[in-house]
């Protein structure tokens, strides 16, 4: 590999799993994370594709051999830099994989796009691939996967095929992405069956948030709560509770079309994993959900929850008070407590008196 394990060396936990008389080999999410191109992009949870796979797995040498002399040389160098190392320096490898893919892709190009496989590929993934192949590519072209950021005409997806078509004048930022994917695909399902060959089977992740800044945010917004995020009411483990970014899902809106996102999500992880570990299984039931400028996981709610009425309260508590229970309880001692000799510049800055009584 390349600084990082890659699909093929699968095949060696395979055999070792198959040596130790077991049956499973579990692996961490493997979607593509590549948001910002740089080490923040090493968080698995936050994929920009719940169907694309990583670039970073990706074998080079499986693709075809440099032909360029010194590029070929360079990529040696690196590999024996990168691989002496005792972790994954995640952002100079991807880096490197990345400027190695692009010669690859161009050395290929011409025997890539006239192979069947690859129009098989296309025709039966497209789908997901095409709007993940523009979002790649506008993703590098406007420097940001906050699309947001981008020129109002791209902000929403409109004639994506059109957009990426192998014969107009920006296909090569395109193209790149189809390339990769087509080959990570590859690679893996190589992998996946040299271990069913073995009865070893893979064990995949699926995290049960989508990334903010994602393929499928900007295909699909009305399918998630974009104005709210997911997250964990405050515990021993987080006094503050947990913010994890991600918008919740807005089950009314995907029930419309029998859950269509999530049979076409897990179908796709059953051509990879017969087993998936599903990262927070309770979120399919209910959800802490923060509205989307909260920082921390305090100002939460469960979705959904039955209320309690203040009367329920009133039988089990003996008392009910609604501006202690249901309003903040700030006073003068509470300020000196947590923020010292600035609570006065703190009292003055952010409370008004006659609410928050000192």
């Amino acid at each position: 590999g390349l600084g990082v394990g890659e699909f093929p060396d699968l095949k060696l936990l395979v055999d070792w799993a198959e040596k130790t008389a077991m049956n499973v080999v579990q692996i961490l999410p493997i979607n593509d994370t590549t948001a910002t191109h740089t080490w923040v992009d090493s968080y698995p949870y936050a994929a920009i594709s719940v169907f694309a796979l990583h670039p970073q797995y990706l074998s080079l040498d499986s693709i075809a051999k440099l032909k360029d002399k010194k590029a070929a040389a360079e990529l040696e160098k690196l590999r024996q830099e990168f691989n002496a190392k005792d972790f994954v320096d995640y952002e100079p490898v991807m880096n490197a994989k990345w400027k190695f893919l692009k010669l690859l892709y161009q050395q290929e190009k011409a025997k890539f796009l006239a192979d069947p496989e690859f129009h098989k590929f296309k025709v039966e993934q497209g789908s997901w691939l095409i709007p993940y192949a523009a979002f790649s590519g506008l993703r590098d072209r406007f420097g940001t996967a906050d699309f947001h950021e981008w020129p109002q005409e791209f902000r929403a997806p409109h004639a994506l095929p059109e957009l990426v078509d192998e014969h107009g004048t920006h296909f090569d930022e395109f193209g790149l992405h189809f390339f990769t994917q087509f080959h990570l695909d590859k690679q893996l399902t190589d992998a996946v069956n040299y271990g069913r060959a073995r009865h070893v089977v893979l064990k995949g992740d699926l995290p049960i948030g989508i990334y903010r800044h994602s393929v499928d945010a900007w295909t699909q917004p009305e399918l998630y709560h974009m104005d709210q995020q997911a997250g964990a009411p405050p515990d021993d483990f987080s006094t503050t509770g947990q913010n994890w970014r991600f918008p919740t899902y807005n089950w009314e809106r995907m029930a419309e079309d029998n859950y269509a996102w999530w049979k076409q999500r897990l179908g796709h992880l059953s051509r990879y994993f017969d087993m998936l570990r599903i990262d927070h299984i309770l979120g399919f039931f209910r959800i802490w959900e923060m509205p989307a400028n909260s920082v921390q996981g305090l100002l939460g709610h469960f979705s959904p929850a039955l209320p309690l009425h203040r009367d329920e309260i009133q039988r089990r508590l003996g008392w009910f008070d609604y501006g202690r229970l249901c309003e903040p309880y700030i006073r003068w001692h509470l300020l000196e407590r947590t923020f010292g000799a600035d609570a006065q510049a703190v009292f003055d800055e952010f409370m008004v008196a006659d609410q928050y009584q000192a």
